[in-house]
């Protein structure tokens, strides 16, 4: 039995109406009799299990989906909202990051989210992400995975909900080792039992044990692990200490041979390379991080291991444009967005050919960097700028080699994503308005652009060429 909004009213020992949570389970002695009249008595009501209690549900099934449903509806609630506003993929992005995401948090620091309900939560953060306005659909152009990758190696940074599930609930197993006084671990203690008391050395085993940072010893040095007499033996068997230097003294089958050696030789001299400290309690030491201390997010990288590919994300994330338009060069260093030959990969039969120069197919690549109409803007930043330059094949490519650093560079970093951005506005303007602008406007947008970006006016052309170069 459960008494839930028991308030007492100063001096008059008044208590407010409260609710009773009554269940056979929880009385641990069965029915309890004249619950109705208890009730009655206190000015309350009988409710039933689960309930929400000091902000987390209780007597709700390990696992169970009812738990989540608050936050279904809160996630909900907001994309409704959101969806009625024309919002730009890096406004979506940002909204995505800062309060979707954070939303289950707390939940999922302290229960195990079931997988159905963690790709609900990913689609729902995915529909809005490529959404349109409303229910409108729209292609999703990346997969799921390419986009929660580190935003080094690609990614949107984005993170996947069972792996960071698993990281925050990581954080209890380092606190059960470490709090060894805790109330909450004593309970735990008390009903599971546990083998082991944390790490000592009368206890912990020399060859079975990871008790150093290299990882198992017998891995380290079979050879002389299948001669060791004692394969069980604890660490304080094979260690004494005189005055204060260590000594190691491993017992064998028998005498080493010639080959052995050298094995035993170097386990010598990993095991007195070792900083042990004769007085100092041992201690779990986290290997992913420097300090030595658990963190979530070092959890949460190993969980998530991706390639450790060079992505030009610099270029990107890092150039004085708006977000939404270093959404898009995200896009088109990954390659996907909509030309004509993605959409035929996705079964629409569209007649392939380019709009701004119709003499070749439509590609990423040709679009932003081969074709006649983006080449001959491309010739013409290379002018203003004074440089020589040979264009690579990919945009990939030239994302990779257009970064230069320095606050004198900052009109130059935004030279792609800009130049890419009104190109694709001119493409799409040809395609859906069947209106073409001359290539000469194009590059006095160019020009009002990077103006805009280096904070700089340049009353005439002359004024803004001389500043480039």
């Amino acid at each position: 039995m459960i008494l839930s909004g028991v308030v007492w009213e100063g001096k008059s020992n008044f208590i407010s109406p409260l609710d009773c949570y009554y269940t056979p389970i929880c009385s641990g002695v069965g029915p309890v009799a004249d619950v109705e009249n208890l009730v009655q008595v206190l000015g309350g009501r009988v409710a039933s299990l689960p309930m929400k209690y000091l902000g987390l549900p209780l007597g709700a099934r390990y696992k169970s989906k009812e738990i989540w449903n608050p936050i279904l509806e809160k996630m909900e609630r907001c994309l409704a909202g959101w969806k009625r506003s024309y919002l730009s993929k890096g406004g979506r992005l940002t909204l995505i990051k800062n309060t979707l995401s954070s939303l289950p948090t707390y939940f999922l620091s302290l229960f195990a989210i079931p997988a159905s309900v963690a790709h609900r939560i990913e689609k729902l953060q995915r529909d809005f992400l490529w959404g349109g306005l409303g229910d409108e659909f729209k292609y999703h152009l990346v997969n799921w995975s390419t986009i929660c990758a580190p935003i080094q190696q690609g990614g949107l940074g984005l993170r996947q909900i069972i792996p960071f599930n698993q990281a925050l609930l990581g954080k209890w197993l380092w606190r059960f080792a470490n709090e060894r006084n805790a109330y909450w671990r004593q309970v735990i203690v008390c009903k599971y039992g546990c083998d082991r008391d944390g790490w000592h050395s009368k206890e912990v085993r020399f060859w079975v044990d990871r008790w150093s940072e290299e990882g198992l010893v017998r891995d380290a040095f079979p050879a002389i692990y299948q001669i060791a007499l004692h394969k069980q033996a604890t660490v304080s068997e094979y260690l004494s200490w005189h005055h204060e230097d260590m000594v190691w003294s491993i017992t064998l089958q028998r005498p080493l041979q010639d080959w052995e050696l050298r094995e035993y030789t170097d386990l010598m001299a990993f095991l007195y390379h070792l900083k042990i400290k004769r007085t100092v309690v041992d201690q779990l030491r986290w290997p992913c991080t420097t300090s030595g201390l658990f963190e979530v997010r070092s959890y949460y990288r190993l969980l998530t291991s991706h390639n450790t590919t060079h992505f030009p994300w610099r270029s990107i994330w890092q150039s004085h444009v708006p977000h939404k338009v270093a959404f898009f060069t995200w896009l088109v260093a990954q390659g996907k967005i909509l030309t004509l030959d993605n959409l035929r990969r996705r079964g629409l039969w569209v007649l392939d050919w380019c709009f701004l120069c119709k003499k070749a197919g439509e590609s990423v690549n040709h679009l932003m960097i081969h074709c006649e109409y983006a080449k001959e803007l491309w010739t013409m930043i290379f002018c203003l700028f004074g440089v020589s330059w040979v264009m690579p094949q990919t945009t990939y490519d030239l994302l990779h080699c257009w970064r230069r650093k320095g606050p004198a560079y900052v009109v130059w970093n935004a030279i792609p994503s800009s130049s890419m951005w009104l190109l694709w506005r001119e493409r799409n303007q040809r395609a859906f308005e069947d209106a073409e602008r001359h290539s000469a406007d194009l590059k006095l947008t160019l020009m009002e652009w990077t103006a805009a970006v280096s904070n700089r006016s340049f009353p005439f052309v002359f004024a803004f060429i001389d500043g480039c170069v």
